[in-house]
């Protein structure tokens, strides 16, 4: 069986959608274009990445890929008329998306894909509902209402009332992009977010309304679901912008990564178990795959500091498994790295110092992990070497 990886990064838009004819606007389609080889770097390494070209690497990035990929990298990219022919031919394929929807679904079961049923999306699609995050918190013994629990609001007048008694606070789309749907409201401007709050209701239902906590660090526990069984795979630590969209992930090995967590949560082995236990309740008797589970510490009104053990939950691949692939089989040992994604309109200028690498290990500078062609790549993707002293961004 031949299995492929598919850096469907539009799947939380599909999701939102909720139809099989979703359709990207130009500037995704130009995300899944630029990068498009992102898997390389975090899918089994005996895996084989569907693109769609394999002509856009410059010879200098390709032989970087080539001293820490090994040389025959590029023999993993499966272009999709060479994958088509494949189908044809009656091979066995098994396809490990980002995350499945109802439109990657519809795409891939034209071209003759075995896929998940309409049946299996849809409770999927339901899970990933962010209601699940109460529930979840309910499950780790937060009740609704209380701390860290959001509550569901199905009116803007509900809304409204939240605002006016919890102070600043955070509306979510129960469906949305990366760090689209999510507002910042609070009393003075809830007025400036009713018809987009309305807006929301209307075609989902809801909204999610929660307290805006004082966040010292974004974290997520990282797991596996396989025939009913809960692992957890890895953790992460990463950065979001004001618009709560991915600002970058901190970059170690596994094992150097839980110490760093220990140390600012000495509570992380309870969290963990508890988070374990939930999930085996809510999510693992339905869905089978990959999830992610933010987190953060915050600090309380008498500044003690405290976790949040469940912010979102994506039933999906995440940055901070790229992250975590990138710890384990590329960074040197004794080094700290930051992962990053970066967005230019006008074109992707190469930056950062050349890359050192060594023994098939990166080692300082910044490594380009898709292919940048100057003043055209809108979208890229680089690991970089900081200060081993560097911490994260609080």
């Amino acid at each position: 069986m031949t299995q492929i990886a598919l850096f469907n990064a539009q799947h939380d838009l599909a999701l939102a959608h909720g139809r099989i004819n979703y359709v990207p606007n130009a500037q995704v389609s130009q995300l899944l274009l630029d990068l498009q080889w992102l898997p390389l770097w975090y899918a089994p390494v005996a895996s084989r990445v569907l693109v769609y070209d394999k002509s856009s690497a410059d010879a200098l990035w390709a032989n970087r890929c080539a001293a820490i990929l090994g040389e025959d990298w590029q023999r993993r990219l499966l272009p999709q008329f060479t994958f088509t022919t494949l189908l044809k031919r009656g091979e066995d394929c098994l396809i490990e998306p980002w995350g499945w929807d109802l439109s990657l679904r519809h795409r891939l079961a034209l071209w003759g894909v075995n896929v998940p049923t309409v049946a299996q999306l849809e409770c999927w699609r339901g899970l990933s509902h962010r209601r699940l995050t109460m529930q979840m918190l309910n499950a780790m013994g937060e009740p609704e209402g209380v701390g860290t629990c959001p509550q569901e609001m199905c009116s803007l007048s509900e809304v409204e009332r939240y605002v006016t008694e919890h102070g600043e606070c955070f509306v979510k789309a129960p469906w949305s992009g990366s760090g689209r749907g999510v507002f910042h409201v609070a009393a003075a401007s809830v007025n400036d977010f009713a018809s987009v709050i309305s807006g929301i209701i209307k075609r989902q239902g809801s909204v999610m309304c929660e307290r805006a906590l004082d966040r010292t660090l974004d974290f997520a526990i990282e797991l596996k679901i396989e025939s009913g069984k809960v692992m957890v795979t890895g953790y992460s630590v990463f950065m979001t912008d004001e618009h709560h969209q991915f600002g970058g992930s901190l970059v170690m090995p596994h094992d150097e990564l839980r110490l760093w967590l220990l140390a600012r949560c000495p509570d992380l082995d309870e969290v963990q178990r508890r988070l374990v236990e939930a999930v085996g309740q809510l999510v693992a008797p339905h869905y089978e795959g990959v999830l992610g589970v933010d987190m953060m510490l915050y600090r309380d009104k008498a500044g003690v500091e405290r976790v949040a053990p469940c912010v979102e939950v994506n039933l999906r691949h995440t940055m901070g498994m790229v992250a975590w692939a990138l710890g384990e089989r590329v960074l040197a040992p004794g080094r700290v790295g930051r992962f990053k994604t970066e967005f230019a309109p006008a074109g992707i200028v190469r930056q950062g110092p050349e890359p050192q690498i060594d023994e098939g290990k990166l080692r300082g500078g910044r490594l380009y992990l898709t292919p940048v062609e100057e003043g055209v790549t809108k979208f890229a993707a680089f690991l970089e070497i900081e200060d081993a002293s560097a911490q994260i961004v609080e």
